[in-house]
């Protein structure tokens, strides 16, 4: 039987793989990392095995490639994380993953600078200012000052400071 690996991150260059069933296995893990940076487009393979995960830096390798790749040296199979295919799974609890999935790519790719919250926070500003320009302030205009404020932190700042 085939170990199955799931995806746990993955962004343009990086992958980070959980293979649970495997946690604590070195011999697996020192297996896995040789025979995946035997792969020519990864240059990098992180491996841990006290937790079961590998980290796999690369340049243009698709999921599919690493997929095959896998396949033949009878490591593992990539699978996509349980929370979207437990059928019990709310619509919020797969909202919230891919939210999580679009935060954390943010971050990376803006090396920490920039984040989902960041993001909305900007778009509602930007929003606002349309309203204000073509001369269409109505109610709706302040919740999306509301909505800027609360994400930019101002209403834990006045909690804070008692301001």
């Amino acid at each position: 039987m085939t170990t199955t690996a799931i995806i746990v991150h993955q962004m343009e260059g990086r992958m980070r793989l959980r293979v649970p069933d495997m946690r604590g296995d070195v011999a697996f893990f020192q297996q896995a990392s040789e025979s995946l940076e035997a792969l020519e487009d990864i240059f990098s393979v992180t491996t841990r095995p006290l937790t079961g995960s590998i980290l796999i830096e690369y340049d243009g390798m698709t999921v599919d490639t690493l997929q095959q790749w896998a396949r033949t040296q009878q490591l593992f199979e990539i699978s996509e994380p349980d929370q979207l295919r437990h059928e019990g799974s709310s619509i919020a609890q797969i909202t919230q993953y891919q939210m999580n999935r679009i935060d954390d790519m943010l971050k990376q790719g803006s090396e920490g600078r920039f984040d989902l919250l960041s993001l909305l926070m900007m778009m509602s500003v930007g929003l606002l200012i349309n309203e204000l320009l073509n001369g269409r302030l109505a109610a709706g205009s302040f919740a999306l000052v509301w909505y800027a404020l609360d994400a930019a932190g101002i209403n834990k700042i006045r909690q804070k400071t008692g301001f």
